[in-house]
């Protein structure tokens, strides 16, 4: 398909928290044009089995940009705690 030979831009950003995560989803489900999935972890490390722990979203740009728009970029985060 497309997306498979083309490729798409993957941007990652830091949510605050997991009700943030759940509301963005939630913000961006209600944009039928807007694929969405909540991410979670199988408790295989510290974290417990079943915590959300990211939300994957698909679409443009210009779709996006007023629901992610004001989150920091991940690398931005690393950067600022030293990691």
């Amino acid at each position: 398909n497309y997306w498979h030979e083309y490729g798409e831009t993957k941007i990652v950003v830091r949510g605050k928290s997991t009700e943030e995560l759940l509301d963005i989803e939630s913000r961006a489900r209600a944009n039928s044009s807007i694929t969405t999935s909540i991410i979670k972890d199988a408790g295989r490390t510290e974290i417990e089995s079943g915590s959300i722990t990211c939300v994957g979203l698909f679409g443009t740009n210009e779709q996006l940009n007023p629901i992610t728009g004001h989150l920091r970029l991940m690398q931005d985060c690393l950067k600022c705690s030293g990691n």
